[in-house]
Parts: C-alpha cells; sequence; structure tokens
C-alpha cells in the first residue's frame, strides 16, 4: 500500500504527518517504510536527530530522489508512506505512484488553494484533504470548513488542531499519536484494509 502525503505548497506538516502515520500504522502492527522524496530531506533528518538521542524510529526512513521513486515497489504487506516532494515533476511521480494521498492543509486560504490543485492533480489516485494544525475557534476555520463543503472536497473528518506537543516532537519518537490515530483509522477504512 503507498500513501503519498502531497501538497504543493510547502509548510501544511507532510513530514509530520508522514512520521505520526508511521508511527501509528507500527503500533498497529505494520511493517512501515518511510520514502522522504522531499528536497529538504526533513523526514530524513528527523531520522538522524532521533538516532542521536537514542530514540530509533520503529521504522526505515528512505531518502529518495524522484528518479528512484519512481522504482521502488512495496513489498506484500507493507505500507510505504511518501512523504512527497512539493515541484512539480517530484509531485507528479508521487501522486502517480500512490494508491491514496493525503493533502495536509491547514485553514489558510492559500493553503487550500494549493490543497485542491493537489487534489485535482491527483487524477484518478484516490485523495482527501486533512485539515492540520488547525485552529477550530477561528473564522479562518469555519471559513475553511464552509469552502470544503462548498466545493464538495473529499475530506478526512478527523481535524488536527495546532499542538505545541507535537511542533516540539521533530527528532523524536512521538509518545501520543493525538488524532493522527484517528487518520489512520479513516484511511484504512478508505483503502480498505
Amino acid at each position: 500500500m503507498r500513501i503519498a502525503i502531497a501538497n504543493a505548497k510547502g509548510g501544511v506538516g507532510k513530514t509530520t504527518i508522514a512520521q505520526y502515520l508511521c508511527h501509528a500504522l507500527v503500533r498497529d502492527g505494520q511493517h512501515v517504510t518511510l520514502l522522504d522524496a522531499d528536497p529538504q530531506y526533513s523526514a530524513t533528518l528527523w531520522d538522524r536527530i532521533a538516532n542521536l538521542s537514542n530514540e530509533t524510529l520503529p521504522f526505515n526512513v528512505r531518502a529518495a530522489s524522484v528518479d528512484e521513486l519512481a522504482a521502488i515497489r512495496a513489498t506484500p504487506g507493507e505500507w510505504l508512506v511518501i512523504d512527497a516532494p512539493p515541484t512539480h515533476a517530484g509531485l507528479k511521480t508521487a501522486l502517480d505512484m500512490a494508491d491514496f494521498v493525503i493533502v495536509p492543509t491547514t485553514e489558510s486560504p492559500v493553503d487550500l488553494q494549493q490543497a485542491w490543485a493537489t487534489v485535482n492533480a491527483a487524477g484518478r489516485t484516490p485523495a482527501a484533504v486533512l485539515l492540520n494544525r488547525v485552529e477550530t475557534n477561528t473564522v479562518a476555520f469555519r471559513q475553511a470548513m464552509h469552502a470544503l463543503e462548498t466545493q464538495d472536497t473529499p475530506r478526512f473528518d478527523t481535524i488536527v488542531p495546532k499542538r505545541q506537543e507535537i511542533k516540539t516532537s521533530f527528532g523524536h519518537r512521538p509518545a501520543k499519536l493525538w488524532e493522527y490515530g484517528l487518520v489512520l483509522h479513516e484511511l484504512r477504512r478508505a483503502v480498505g484494509r
């Protein structure tokens, strides 16, 4: 199963979602590899910092260029979680190879525009928007929810609010999955696994 975490807009939490989703999958007894295809290689850096802190991640993290990404195949029963690059060619490769695309966005109108563009770029690959790092008590959040509903955008019911505990988890094994465990539950239902 290949899951791409993708949005052409940076700063929406792709790497954090990829890390937490991998942790949720491992806790669910799954074999997981995180493919770090973003040229910033933040997932790889997260893995290195965790190793230096004796918090070895319970899954493989593999840096993958766009060319390498296109050639990678999952072994039977394996989950590949792809931290997708934001650039056009790399993003297209990740979207094309995915079985499902999680499109993170905040409540920002700019982020939403890129989320819609990413959902459209996914083409026939099933995709759903995940509201991530949002402040649910704001006008912007209510407007984002209204816009997603008005556009009939597929989205996760689970909403991940902005949390300091998540923001400061970079380079560590998270002790708590927060809402990302619920995201995995919805994802498994969506992909039938």
